[in-house]
């Protein structure tokens, strides 16, 4: 998977809402919940973040590729450490 198809997937979810934040952020929202967060400039990073059930948090961080998410492990949050090499292992 690669950030287009993350980001098509996402605003394809029933009442998702897409905008920039921070400047170099594609977040996605529902009912002003944010449930995604893509970096939009790809020669930076590749990565992206999303917000998973609590019950399920140490379950994604015990996955290779998966750490919490900078600033939002608090909030039940795990981030894909490296979209394209993760892409080509799938």
């Amino acid at each position: 998977m690669n950030v287009s198809a993350i980001k098509k997937f996402c605003a394809a979810l029933p009442h998702a809402t897409g905008d920039i934040k921070w400047g170099a952020d594609q977040v996605y929202s529902i009912g002003g919940k944010m449930f995604c967060v893509a970096c939009v400039d790809l020669q930076k990073q590749s990565n992206v973040s999303f917000k998973v059930d609590d019950d399920l948090f140490l379950s994604f961080t015990d996955r290779a590729g998966f750490i919490p998410a900078p600033y939002m492990a608090r909030a039940k949050w795990v981030q894909v450490i490296d979209l394209k090499k993760s892409t080509t292992q799938n």
